[in-house]
């Protein structure tokens, strides 16, 4: 019970997971609302019976692989330059894992049979089941179309219509679960196979795969700390220098102070009309001296660096979250 919750609370993918769980059960209850209603038309049912099997999977493809919390980070990690280390491949993984939704509707729609009696009726040889000897007045083609309608006046007691109906269902099901025991016997193979000879790597690259996940969050931690110090620093700038020109005009000590919140909001307009460009070089009160903006940068980057990877660091081991 303990390793099901933590699919769902205490990995990295677990976001991803509850999404495709999510989608998943949102999917069912959607088939099982939307009625099935074949045209019955020559040269529609085809159409239709393919739109019902393989659109809505395509859409919750779609859903699945966006609405992920990692699809942005990945393919920004695919896409930058080779370095040192190898490029993320969790993209697989991302994509497993969105096709779950999509391969069960299509096994769904194999096992009700309803989709492909509609889209394969016209295929069918009719001669094969006994023929529509007593339908002569009507095309055959047009015979096929109505095999999936039961409501239709002329068929509902046709012997052939029925064991055409009766085949084209039997067949589904059957390719329905031969889908379903493939899969399964892959997955158990794959499982087998790689817990035999692969457990170091499997530990290894499930390691990494949380450094990396923590590597990320320490750095957007890091920069979101530096990015709050320069605007503090700019929005000082700023206020100094509308000082300095006599913006404000309360002076008490020879400092200058806002005395009233008028004035304070003239220096919001101020900064909203016409926002400062960045300073880099300039000294102000309780920040360092930035005679070069790369050394200081650096300096203060690399101790906001130190200072993440320590909060990181006092929460616990890196892995401590997989158990």
């Amino acid at each position: 019970l303990d390793q099901f919750k933590s699919i769902f609370t205490s990995s990295p993918e677990a976001d991803m997971n509850l999404i495709c769980v999510t989608i998943t059960a949102i999917s069912m209850i959607i088939y099982k609302i939307y009625k099935i209603n074949c045209p019955c038309l020559p040269g529609y049912n085809l159409i239709y019976g393919f739109i019902v099997m393989f659109f809505p999977p395509m859409v919750f493809f779609f859903f699945a692989f966006i609405l992920a919390q990692q699809f942005v980070s990945l393919v920004m990690k695919l896409s930058k330059p080779q370095s040192k280390r190898k490029q993320n491949k969790d993209i697989q993984s991302l994509m497993i894992r969105a096709l779950v939704a999509p391969i069960l509707w299509i096994i769904v729609c194999f096992l009700d049979g309803k989709a492909v009696i509609c889209a394969f009726s016209e295929t069918v040889d009719a001669e094969q089941f006994g023929g529509f000897g007593n339908y002569t007045t009507l095309s055959t083609d047009l015979l096929l179309a109505k095999v999936p309608c039961k409501n239709f006046e002329l068929l509902p007691s046709s012997s052939t219509r029925k064991a055409i109906y009766r085949f084209l269902k039997s067949t589904s099901q059957a390719i329905g679960f031969l889908v379903i025991l493939s899969i399964i016997g892959f997955a158990a193979a794959s499982h087998i196979l790689s817990s035999i000879f692969n457990i170091s790597t499997s530990i290894r690259t499930r390691y990494w795969r949380v450094f990396a996940d923590t590597e990320d969050l320490c750095f957007e931690e890091t920069c979101l700390m530096y990015n709050r110090w320069m605007a503090e620093r700019c929005i000082k700038s700023h206020v100094e220098d509308m000082e300095k020109h006599g913006t404000n005009r309360g002076r008490h000590g020879g400092e200058n102070k806002i005395i009233s919140p008028w004035q304070m909001m003239d220096y919001i307009d101020q900064w909203y009309y016409g926002q400062p460009p960045i300073i880099y070089e300039r000294e102000t009160s309780g920040s360092p001296s930035i005679s070069n903006p790369n050394v200081a940068i650096g300096t203060s980057l690399a101790n906001s660096l130190m200072q993440g990877w320590a909060i990181v660091l006092a929460r616990g081991p890196l892995c401590g979250s997989r158990g």
